[in-house]
């Protein structure tokens, strides 16, 4: 999330207020988070979170939240994690464009990496909640079926990292907001993890690797690592 209240104009605002010193140079590619429904008078909705739809998306964006996004060595498969706000149309129509471009790109051998906003695994209470649960029960097995190495989360507000059945699993730290203090949960697959810390993550894909340094609001390198994504 971007910003704590969705329908708050003025938060929208002060963050692009901010952020236009490097928009020019680098695009914003960002997954639904539950703070864009915030404000909503039905939360429950089916349909977009209009300051989201407004900023975030591209003129005729799949309506779930649901997207595919070519860059020149890979591409970026945009999940919707929040299935509680969806219809039980999207949620099968999701889950049907999901398998199909992942049966597409492993066929063709294009390295593919998953990004959303809730984590199938964290440290976090959230790794209690129903929502993840359905991640790891009915998510996290097509991910491994079609060989995707790589999967981008939020959400939880501390940098974390976790590897399972050859998948890491990787939560942005906090760039701006309150950075958590302890952990809560158990998370048996972490490698590693940063409490109160802000961070900032930089990837790289060429040949079918991936690069990614992560470094804290010191510039100190706090995670690195190199992967193939076929």
């Amino acid at each position: 999330d971007i910003v704590d209240w969705g329908t708050d104009g003025e938060m929208w605002k002060s963050f692009f207020d901010v952020a236009k010193v490097y928009l020019d140079k680098m695009p914003i590619i960002a997954a639904i988070g539950n703070h864009y429904y915030y404000g909503r008078k039905t939360f429950f909705s089916a349909t977009m979170p209009e300051n989201f739809k407004k900023f975030l998306r591209w003129e005729g964006a799949n309506e779930s939240g649901f997207g595919v996004i070519s860059f020149p060595t890979f591409k970026l498969i945009l999940f919707n994690s929040m299935l509680y706000t969806m219809s039980k149309k999207q949620i099968n129509e999701q889950w049907r464009l999901l398998i199909s471009n992942l049966q597409e790109f492993k066929k063709n051998k294009i390295p593919v990496i998953i990004s959303m906003h809730y984590p199938p695994y964290s440290s976090s209470f959230f790794q209690l909640s129903p929502s993840t649960a359905i991640l790891r029960h009915q998510l996290v097995p097509i991910l491994e079926k079609y060989g995707v190495k790589l999967v981008l989360a939020g959400h939880t507000h501390v940098y974390e990292r976790s590897v399972r059945n050859g998948i890491n699993y990787v939560i942005a730290g906090p760039a701006g907001g309150k950075p958590e203090k302890r952990a809560v949960a158990h998370n048996p697959y972490r490698v590693v993890y940063k409490l109160n810390t802000w961070t900032f993550s930089r990837y790289k894909v060429s040949d079918g690797i991936a690069k990614m340094e992560t470094y804290d609001q010191d510039g100190t390198m706090i995670d690195h690592m190199e992967i193939s994504l076929l």
